[in-house]
């Protein structure tokens, strides 16, 4: 599988043109799967009680999930398709469940906390600070809650993963959707020569004639950075700051307010869970 499949090659650069949406579930569950193994084994070892044995392994696994992902996440941001969101939003689900359940493994906690506890303070900085930093991110994970605050607390964390998808697809819609079209050249006196490129390049993958203006990055940087323009610039910079809001060109279509207030709620709701006043503490 891992021939076919080059987000389970664990060696080398990550190989973007061969990447398929149907490669993404596929090769999330192997990786998982292999995760959850070790870890059962790693939490069967009770005399493995070293950094090496239980830190370092982890490392080492989190590392392989974040090698295969990293790659989809990236083409989800910059080369969004139908199929490749769709595959994107069930790996997402399956990471965030695998995760939540990861940091609430009290197991796994207990194999960590051993590992603290003998060490003492006979660590170099950087182990102990390693150390520090997952026991309290198993406590910010709610790995010491009892049910029904503990799946309540998975219910969350789920959640909000979806919503921050959703959030972030938005802002691809609205991102995708905006344009302006240029046919004088005189519009675009400042813009050095290789901005002027891009834009044109837009142009002609859209078949059109002359430049066009998008809100992806390279057009936004040259218009906001060159452009003599004063209301090309104030164009651009409007529809980009207002992108997936109740503003904008766009007002409404792919608004994220709603979005916000839920997400807000819930980590308000997640904090307090935990015995904090509010998310911000």
């Amino acid at each position: 599988m891992s021939n076919d499949n080059p987000l389970l090659a664990e060696t080398g650069l990550p190989r973007f043109s061969a990447i398929r949406a149907e490669h993404v579930v596929p090769a999330i569950d192997a990786i998982l799967t292999d995760y959850r193994t070790a870890i059962d084994a790693l939490t069967a070892d009770d005399a493995g009680r070293d950094f090496e044995r239980v830190m370092l392994v982890q490392e080492r696994l989190e590392q392989r999930l974040a090698h295969a992902w990293a790659p989809v996440s990236h083409l989800h941001a910059v080369a969004d398709t139908p199929a490749l969101r769709e595959a994107y939003m069930a790996a997402q689900e399956k990471i965030t469940d695998f995760s939540s359940a990861l940091g609430q493994n009290r197991a796994l906690y207990a194999a960590v906390k051993a590992v603290s506890d003998q060490a003492g303070d006979d660590l170099p900085p950087a182990y102990r600070a390693a150390l520090d930093h997952a026991l309290r991110d198993f406590r910010l994970s709610g790995v010491a809650l009892e049910d029904p605050a503990r799946s309540r607390f998975r219910a969350i964390a789920n959640e909000l993963s979806r919503l921050s998808t959703d959030f972030a697809n938005a802002v691809l819609d609205a991102t995708d959707v905006w344009q302006h079209h240029v046919t004088d050249e005189r519009d675009l006196v400042g813009i050095p020569a290789s901005g002027r490129a891009v834009l044109r390049q837009y142009a002609r993958e859209r078949k059109m004639d002359g430049y066009l203006i998008t809100l992806q990055q390279p057009s936004v940087q040259a218009v906001l950075t060159y452009a003599d323009n004063r209301k090309l610039r104030e164009k651009v910079y409007w529809a980009y700051q207002t992108r997936a809001s109740d503003q904008g060109p766009h007002a409404g279509k792919y608004d994220n307010s709603a979005r916000l207030e839920k997400i807000m709620a819930l980590r308000h709701e997640a904090a307090q869970l935990l015995g904090f006043d509010n998310a911000a503490e």
